[in-house]
């Protein structure tokens, strides 16, 4: 029996995986600035009371050319960005196939739904709407 017969198909299997999931990964997910440049700017809520840590908060989404930062549920306004955030996301900011989730950064699990993409209200200003709250541009 010839033992380079059963290794090499494995090798190359292996190989054609490999490159499969690359392949996915980097078709399933287009540059957010890309494919609709109205996302590029600073983005905040509207500040609310969050009743369940009885603080006043906003949230900030920033998209630039490449990369995002998601400051989410911040108290505290710290130069230009939010601060006192009970959490923070960055890195590159990535939208799927079906145009409904954005991404920003690498952890898989920290996508956030898409509700309504940019747009110009009535009177002119920003808006979108994600995870069912609404940012305006600054």
């Amino acid at each position: 029996m010839n033992t380079r017969f059963y290794i090499r198909p494995s090798l190359l299997t292996c190989l054609a995986v490999l490159l499969l999931v690359l392949f996915t990964e980097s078709a399933c997910n287009k540059k957010l600035s890309k494919y609709n440049p109205d996302f590029i700017g600073t983005w905040r809520t509207a500040v609310i009371e969050d009743s369940t840590i009885n603080l006043t908060v906003r949230s900030e989404i920033v998209i630039e050319k490449r990369d995002g930062l998601f400051n989410n549920t911040c108290t505290d306004e710290c130069g230009e960005r939010l601060c006192e955030c009970i959490s923070q996301q960055g890195g590159r900011a990535v939208i799927n196939t079906d145009h409904t989730r954005l991404k920003i950064g690498s952890s898989s699990s920290s996508s956030l739904s898409i509700d309504k993409e940019p747009y110009q209200d009535s009177t002119g200003q920003w808006v979108m709407k994600i995870q069912g709250l609404t940012y305006y541009r600054q």
